[in-house]
């Protein structure tokens, strides 16, 4: 996965001159380049620029760049994920942190938008808040629908198909000589691969099954290197 807000479109609630909110995600870790904000509760985002599915967050405070530590790490932060720019969820909170860097993984979540929420802001003067770096990793090379067909019968897969679950089983009889997947990307840039093979999403590609154990493997890949596979291993039944 990829730290997908870095130099991407920022605001905040408040910033002091000349710690602007986009100098946390221009992948500069120095004392000069951090994001400050002396209103609290206050908050930093960012606008992935389109869907993403995320799963980890870095959060670098002043104490990485050199400032005493913990004196100048924050305190309680969390992180917010939205679609819209109106509806916010939390992903993850961490409280009372001491930490010169946080490195946090949580379940999966889609998001175009990420908010970093602070409530309690650095240890030596919780009235004020700083980000030096902020890191947030995810994929949209991801699958949003992934049918497999047997002439016109939908094989269901196992477990039950979700974006981010990436291997899957299934099983046919043995009188079944092919099957037909048909892979749909969330990302309408994306391109796809189906056992080597490209394919338009949301387009059938057949492949033919030998007796016992036939791995389908799918690639999906965009924005350069951002890439996942899936693999189906479908099952022909003996004679």
């Amino acid at each position: 996965m990829n730290n997908v807000v870095i130099n991407k479109t920022v605001n905040s609630s408040s910033h002091v001159s000349p710690f602007a909110a986009g100098k946390a995600v221009d992948g500069t870790l120095t004392p000069l380049s951090r994001w400050l904000c002396d209103a609290m509760p206050c908050w930093l985002q960012v606008d992935l620029g389109k869907n993403y599915y995320i799963q980890r967050w870095v959060v670098k405070h002043m104490g990485a760049v050199g400032w005493q530590s913990p004196s100048y790490n924050m305190i309680d932060y969390s992180l917010q994920g939205s679609l819209d720019n109106a509806n916010f969820s939390s992903l993850d909170s961490v409280t009372s942190n001491s930490l010169s860097s946080t490195d946090r993984v949580f379940p999966f979540a889609q998001a175009r938008y990420v908010r970093v929420n602070v409530t309690k802001g650095l240890n030596i003067n919780k009235g004020v808040a700083s980000v030096v770096g902020l890191e947030v990793y995810g994929t949209c090379a991801v699958l949003s629908a992934l049918v497999i067909k047997v002439g016109k019968t939908t094989i269901y897969p196992n477990p039950q198909f979700s974006p981010t679950i990436f291997s899957y089983t299934a099983s046919v009889a043995n009188s079944v000589t092919a099957v037909t997947v048909i892979p749909t990307a969330l990302d309408g840039g994306a391109a796809i691969t189906v056992n080597g093979q490209p394919v338009i999403s949301g387009q059938a590609q057949s492949v033919n099954l030998n007796v016992g154990q036939n791995t389908i493997t799918m690639v999906v890949t965009t924005d350069g290197n951002d890439q996942n596979t899936y693999t189906i291993t479908v099952t022909r039944a003996s004679s």
